[in-house]
């Protein structure tokens, strides 16, 4: 009876090994692409609009007083499509060029109107009330308060001006191009938006809140004493929107939520919403507008 060399034997297991662990990381690795594959076809929940952030939009930002713009031209997102003007402010194609007033949105991705297209977006509802005004939509998703601030500074001439304020206004920094968005995987976006229905939505710590207050403070209190600035923020489940209207109580109009969300997994308003927004904010414009002419 012959015996086998224990050396060779452990080679044996080793490569028996090896070959077990090669074929379960391959099984693995062919799992993933097979799952990232199967949610870039489907795409169950709405996750692409996480990408059109980054590739619409940082990707090819370009420096620019309030902070990054993109370029002028058509873009084509996921589902949706808007176009940027010479003046890096979004089409409003309803709107009266030649109107001798001017009245100005300024704001981050809400009032830009992300993820619907520019016939959409609830400036634009305003504009087709308002055929004897220009109306412009400088807005774009990240922006700060700061960024508002310098978008605000661009229109020195304009007879009104709706500054929509949401608490990221206070939580996220300043932007500029040379901060690039986060492009995610499929797989990633969604096991993210898992977390969050078991986690929450991640906040900004205490300190970092902190770092940021005495910015936001100076950039709203600019803004808050121009007259023709009116504050709009939305009613949510923070208290940010209440600090405004508390501050500037004469300024700020509270917005009740929409619902209708472009996606699943993003929470900008959809078209509908879009309608319910433009409802509400319609009549304190033209409230606005009269305290202009009360003759």
């Amino acid at each position: 009876m012959s015996s086998i060399d224990p050396a060779v034997l452990k080679r044996y297991r080793r490569r028996r090994l090896t070959r077990r662990l090669l074929g379960t990381a391959l099984l693995v690795v062919l799992t993933l692409v097979l799952i990232e594959v199967l949610l870039r076809v489907t795409d169950p929940f709405g996750a692409a609009y996480f990408g059109d952030l980054a590739g619409n939009f940082y990707d090819v930002a370009i420096d620019d007083p309030r902070g990054y713009v993109v370029p002028p031209g058509e873009y084509h997102a996921s589902h949706w499509s808007f176009s940027i003007q010479p003046d890096h402010t979004r089409t409003v194609p309803d709107t009266n060029p030649d109107a001798p007033r001017t009245l100005v949105f300024v704001g981050d991705s809400v009032a830009f109107g992300y993820g619907v297209e520019d016939a959409e977006t609830f400036v634009n509802l305003v504009a087709q009330a308002l055929p004897d005004w220009r109306v412009i939509n400088d807005s774009y998703p990240g922006w700060n308060i700061q960024n508002l601030e310098g978008a605000w500074a661009q229109h020195p001439d304009a007879d009104l001006i709706f500054v929509l304020t949401i608490t990221n206004d206070l939580t996220e920094s300043y932007l500029t191009p040379g901060q690039r968005g986060w492009r995610p995987l499929y797989i990633q976006a969604y096991a993210m938006w898992v977390g969050w229905i078991f986690t929450g939505f991640p906040t900004p710590a205490p300190e970092t809140l902190a770092a940021l207050e005495p910015g936001w403070i100076a950039s709203i209190s600019a803004l808050a004493a121009d007259p023709r600035v009116t504050f709009l923020t939305i009613d949510t489940a923070g208290d940010y929107e209440q600090r405004v209207a508390s501050m500037f109580p004469d300024k700020t109009v509270i917005l009740e939520n929409y619902t209708g969300l472009v996606s699943t997994v993003d929470s900008h308003p959809n078209p509908a919403s879009h309608v319910f927004l433009a409802a509400q904010i319609i009549p304190v414009v033209q409230s606005r507008i009269a305290a202009l002419d009360p003759d």
